[in-house]
């Protein structure tokens, strides 16, 4: 357990034990308690002029489809799940920017989503309440 700890030093944790996001220097291999993931290569922004961002809605419900994915996948349920990024500051800011849509998003609706087995992807507006 200490050296699957050491693993996670630096990673910021938004699922207790379960959901990480780490920046990295080199590409990390999964091992038996962790799975890392990467979009950096996967979600490209396409820049209009010399920006980098943030990507779109389309590739925030991509994102937030593809971490729900992982959370309720039965040979990753008792794995520590890492999105990592490199140190490239345009995909370090978009990595981070699409995980923090997703705790917004998502994130309060975690149990319903992961104990209910539904296939489409619950969206919490911040803009509606409920009465």
């Amino acid at each position: 357990m200490a050296a699957e700890s050491g693993e996670l030093i630096g990673a910021c944790e938004f699922m207790k034990d379960r959901l990480y996001f780490a920046t990295l220097r080199n590409r990390p291999k999964s091992t038996v308690n962790i799975h890392y993931f990467s979009i950096d290569e996967e979600l490209v922004y396409e820049n209009f002029y010399a920006d980098f961002g943030p990507l779109n809605l389309a590739m925030v419900y991509r994102y937030c489809c593809k971490v729900n994915k992982k959370l309720k996948s039965y040979s990753l349920s008792r794995k520590k799940i890492v999105h990592y990024t490199c140190f490239d500051q345009r995909k370090r800011a978009n990595a981070a920017f699409l995980m923090g849509a997703y705790a917004v998003l998502v994130y309060d609706n975690e149990d319903l989503l992961l104990s209910s087995g539904k296939s489409s992807l619950s969206i919490k507006c911040p803009g509606i309440s409920e009465a």
